[in-house]
C-alpha cells in the first residue's frame, strides 16, 4: 500500500491569514479554495452509477464559522448537482468558512437551512474513518498494511504540527443505513480513529481550505489547503467483510474507550498512559485517553486535574488540558460530578435571576423585543450586548465625572450559562445585525476575538511610536501605531482566558484592570515597550456557571478582575429550530435608530444628570456602595461605578447630555440582575477549588466525611497539604467544623459543613 502522503498537492503546505478570500502563503502564491479538487471529491462520494440507482437523494454542504465552530448550516444539492455544490462550497470556502460534505446520501424532505438527521441517511459509497492525533499517521497506515487494506479516497485535512486525514474505503453489496454504522464501527474500532462512525456526520470536502480556530492555532495549527489523493487499484470491499471487522481487532478506540475490556482501565493502567505522555509526540493522545477513562470512572474535573498536573507544561491550570476534559465531558454527556447540577439540594435555593421591566427602556427595549420573538438567546444577553457593544462604537467622547474620575462607556460583561449549550454566542450575531451598519468601519476592523495576552490586548490599540535619527537630527515615526483606539473584544472561551492569566509572566489581568479604569496601558519590555492611552476597550465573554466557580480565584476576586465585570446568567429561552423570521423592514428601521443614538453619543462629551436624578441617585447611593463581606462582597463591589455607566448608556441612547431619573431605574434594574447573577454563581464560594469542592460534598451527607474520604473526592491525587490548607480556610471561615471519634484504634476525625444555625 502506498504511503498516505504519495501525489498529495502542494497545497498541504498553505499557512497564513485570509485576505479577499484567498491566503496568503509566506514564500509561496497565495492558496484559493480548489475548485476541481472539489467537483473530484464529490463526482468520487455520489459517482454517476450512484446517482442513476438513487436520483432523488440528496446530499449536503455544510460549514461553519471559524469562530462559533459549530457545523449547524448546511444547503442541500441533488445527487446530479455535484457543479452547482461544488461552486458554493468554493464561495463559503473563499469567505473563510470551514466546508464540509455528507458522505452518505440522504433523502425524504429536506430540512431548510439546517443539517439533516440519522433518519434522512439513505446509503452511501464508502465506509470511512477519521484521525488526528499526533503519531496516529505511521500507527494506522502500518494497521491497513498488515490487513491488507487500502482507502480510495484520502482527505487530508491537515499537516501541520502532525498528518490529520479523512480514509474512504470503497462499499459493495446492498449498504444499508444500519450496515453502514456498523461498518463505520467497526473501522473505528479496528483503526483506533476518531468517532466519526455515525451515518449523518459530514466530513471536511477536499478542494476548501481548512482554518483552525484561535485555540488550535495557538497549539501550532495553521491554515491549510484540504488535499485530495485518490487511488485508482484500491478495491471494493463487500459491507458485511467491514462488519466483521469488528471481532478481529483490539479495540481501543481514540477516544479512549477500550471494547475489548470487561471493564475500565485500573488505576495502574491510567499512570501507565500518564507517564506515556512523556514520549515525544504522545502527549495529546495518551492524556486524552487518560482522561477519557478518569471520566468514564466518574472523577471530578479538579481530580483529574491534580492527576495529570505533572504532566502538563502549565501544570493544573494547563489550557491543553481544560480542552480535553471539557471535549470528553461534551463527547460522553459526562458533567462534572461535583459541581452542583439543577436537581441538586445546594441549587434549590438558588432561583433564577428576574430582571426588571425597568431595563427595557427605550430604543434599547425595543431592539429586544424586536429580537426576542425570533431567537434562542436570552433577552438578558441580547440587552447586555447592545448596552456593550453601543458604548465600544460611540468611542471615548462620552463620560460622566466622578470625583475627577471619568467614567466612560465601556463595559466589561459575562454572559454566564448554566452549561455549553446554553446558547450564549448566538444573541452577538442578532447584535451585529443592527450595529454593523451604524459604523462599517468599526464593525468589519474594530470587533476582534480572544484573549491570550495583555502584550495582545495593547497591540491592537497602540500608540504612535517615534525614534530619534542622530544622522539626521530628526524624529522619525517607526509604528504609526492604531488611531482608531476602540476596541470590542468577544471571547466564546472565557474560561480559557481564566487559565491562561494564572501562568506565571501572563498580563492580561492588569491590563484588563486598566483598561476599565481609563488607565496608560504599557508592557515593560526593555527591547519593545508598547503603550496605549484613551484606549476604549470593552468585552463580552462567554462562560458556563461551573467554569466560573472553578476558574475565578480568589486572587482575581481580591485583586478587583472580577469586580469590573457584570456577571450576567443567561439561558436558552425557546427552540426555534428553523431560526425564527425577522422582518427585514422592521431591522432597517430600528437599525436606522440606533446609527442616529451612535451620531449623537459619538460627539455628546460630558453627561451629567438631572436634579431629579440626583435626587434619586443620593438615596440608592449608600445601599449600592456598602460593603459586603465575604468573596461575593468582593465580586459586586463597583455596584455604584457599574450602574453610572448603565445609566450614562440608556441616556445617549435616548440622545440626552443628561441622566435622568427612567435612566437610573433602567440602570439600577440591569445591576441588580447582575448582582442576583453573582449570588447565584458564587453563594459563599471561598474561591478556592479545592476548599469548594470539599464543602459542596460535606453539604450533600449528614454523616461527615472523614480526612480519608474527602481525600478519595480527588481519586487519592490531591496533595496532603492542600486538602489540608482547603480545611483550615473552610474551619477560619466558619464553613466547616470537626469533630473526634473514638475507635479501636486511632481516632477518627470527622468533617461536617455548617449549617446556620451552626451545626
Amino acid at each position: 500500500m502506498p504511503a498516505f502522503h504519495d501525489g498529495i498537492s502542494r497545497g498541504e503546505k498553505a499557512a497564513g491569514g485570509l485576505k479577499s478570500g484567498r491566503v496568503e502563503v509566506d514564500g509561496d502564491a497565495p492558496v484559493t479554495p480548489n475548485n476541481a479538487d472539489i467537483g473530484k471529491h464529490l463526482y468520487s462520494l455520489f459517482s454517476p452509477e450512484l446517482a442513476q440507482s438513487c436520483p432523488d437523494a440528496w446530499f449536503e454542504i455544510a460549514y461553519s464559522d471559524v469562530a462559533a465552530g459549530d457545523v449547524n448550516k448546511a444547503a442541500t444539492f441533488n445527487v446530479f448537482e455535484i457543479k452547482e455544490a461544488a461552486d458554493f462550497a468554493e464561495e463559503k470556502s473563499s469567505a473563510g468558512h470551514n466546508v464540509y460534505v455528507s458522505p452518505a446520501l440522504r433523502q425524504g424532505e429536506r430540512p431548510p437551512g439546517g443539517r439533516a438527521k440519522a433518519e434522512h441517511v439513505l446509503t452511501a459509497a464508502f465506509a470511512w474513518a477519521e484521525y488526528d492525533g499526533a503519531g496516529d499517521d505511521k500507527r494506522i497506515e502500518a494497521i491497513l498494511r498488515e490487513r491488507n487494506l487500502k482507502p480510495a479516497v484520502v482527505v487530508t485535512t491537515g499537516t501541520i504540527p502532525h498528518p490529520r486525514r479523512h480514509l474512504y474505503f470503497k462499499l459493495d453489496g446492498d449498504v444499508t443505513p444500519e450496515k453502514l454504522k456498523a461498518a463505520n464501527t467497526s473501522l473505528m474500532k479496528l483503526l483506533g480513529s476518531d468517532a466519526v462512525h455515525n451515518t449523518s456526520r459530514v466530513m471536511r470536502l477536499a478542494g476548501s481550505i481548512s482554518y483552525p480556530p484561535p485555540r488550535k492555532r495557538e497549539r501550532g495549527y495553521v491554515i491549510e489547503l484540504v488535499a485530495l489523493h485518490t487511488a485508482s487499484d484500491a478495491r471494493a470491499y463487500q459491507v458485511d467483510h467491514f462488519i466483521g471487522l469488528a471481532g478481529e481487532t483490539s479495540g481501543k478506540t481514540s477516544n479512549g474507550a477500550d471494547h475489548s475490556r470487561d471493564g475500565p482501565r485500573t488505576d495502574d493502567e491510567i499512570v501507565a498512559l500518564l507517564e506515556a505522555s512523556k514520549v515525544a509526540g504522545q502527549w495529546h493522545n495518551a492524556i486524552r485517553d487518560a482522561i477519557a477513562t478518569m471520566i468514564g470512572r466518574g472523577w471530578s474535573d479538579l481530580a483529574i486535574r491534580l492527576a495529570c498536573a505533572r504532566y502538563c507544561e502549565f501544570a493544573d491550570v494547563d489550557h491543553d488540558l481544560d480542552a480535553l476534559i471539557k471535549g470528553g465531558r461534551e463527547k460522553w454527556n459526562r458533567p462534572d460530578p461535583n459541581q452542583p447540577g439543577d436537581d441538586d439540594p445546594e441549587k434549590k435555593d438558588d432561583p433564577w435571576p428576574v430582571l426588571d421591566g425597568a431595563a427595557y427602556h427605550g430604543l434599547v427595549g425595543e431592539i429586544v423585543s424586536l429580537f426576542k420573538p425570533h431567537t434562542e438567546s436570552d433577552p438578558v444577553g441580547i440587552l447586555l450586548q447592545i448596552l456593550v457593544v453601543f458604548g465600544n462604537i460611540i468611542g471615548h467622547s462620552p463620560y460622566y465625572l466622578v470625583e475627577g474620575d471619568q467614567h466612560h462607556s465601556n463595559l466589561f460583561v459575562a454572559l454566564v450559562g448554566t452549561s455549553s449549550k446554553g446558547r450564549k454566542g448566538t444573541s452577538s450575531g442578532r447584535v451585529r445585525s443592527i450595529t454593523k451598519g451604524a459604523d462599517e468601519f468599526w464593525s468589519i476592523e474594530r470587533c476582534v476575538s480572544g484573549l491570550s495576552s495583555g502584550e495582545g490586548l495593547i497591540n491592537a490599540v497602540r500608540d504612535e511610536v517615534k525614534k530619534w535619527n542622530t544622522k539626521e537630527k530628526i524624529e522619525e515615526i517607526v509604528d504609526p501605531g492604531v488611531k482608531d483606539k476602540r476596541l470590542m473584544v468577544e471571547e466564546q472561551e472565557f474560561a480559557g482566558a481564566l487559565a491562561v492569566m494564572e501562568r506565571h509572566g501572563n498580563t492580561i489581568s492588569t491590563v484588563i484592570r486598566n483598561a476599565w479604569d481609563d488607565r496608560r496601558l504599557q508592557t515593560m519590555t526593555k527591547s519593545s515597550p508598547l503603550t496605549a492611552t484613551k484606549a476604549h476597550i470593552s468585552i463580552v465573554a462567554h462562560i458556563t456557571e461551573a467554569e466560573t466557580r472553578s476558574r475565578l480565584t480568589r486572587t482575581d476576586m481580591a485583586n478587583g478582575f472580577a469586580n469590573r465585570f457584570l456577571f450576567c446568567c443567561v439561558r436558552r429561552s425557546g427552540f426555534l429550530p428553523h431560526g425564527g423570521n425577522l422582518d427585514e423592514t422592521k431591522l432597517m428601521e430600528m437599525a436606522g435608530q440606533f446609527k442616529e443614538a451612535v451620531d449623537f453619543a459619538k460627539n455628546a462629551g460630558r453627561v451629567t444628570m438631572t436634579k431629579a436624578a440626583a435626587e434619586a441617585w443620593t438615596l440608592v447611593y449608600p445601599e449600592l456602595s456598602a460593603e459586603k463581606p465575604g468573596l461575593l462582597g468582593a465580586v459586586i463591589a463597583r455596584a455604584e461605578a457599574q450602574t453610572i455607566r448603565l445609566a450614562q448608556l440608556y441616556a445617549l441612547f435616548d440622545r440626552k447630555h443628561a441622566i435622568d431619573v427612567v435612566h437610573l431605574e433602567a440602570a439600577i434594574a440591569v445591576w441588580t440582575y447582575c448582582e442576583a447573577s453573582a449570588i447565584r454563581i458564587f453563594g459563599d464560594s471561598l474561591g478556592d477549588p479545592v476548599a469548594d469542592e470539599i464543602l459542596r460534598a460535606l453539604r450533600r451527607t449528614k454523616n461527615g466525611m472523614s480526612r480519608t474520604e474527602i481525600r478519595d473526592l480527588f481519586a487519592r491525587h490531591g496533595r496532603v497539604d492542600q486538602i489540608a490548607a482547603a480545611l483550615a480556610t473552610l474551619l477560619a471561615f466558619g464553613k466547616a467544623r470537626f469533630e473526634e471519634r473514638r475507635t479501636s484504634g486511632r481516632p477518627v476525625e470527622m468533617w461536617f459543613a455548617v449549617t446556620e444555625k451552626g451545626r
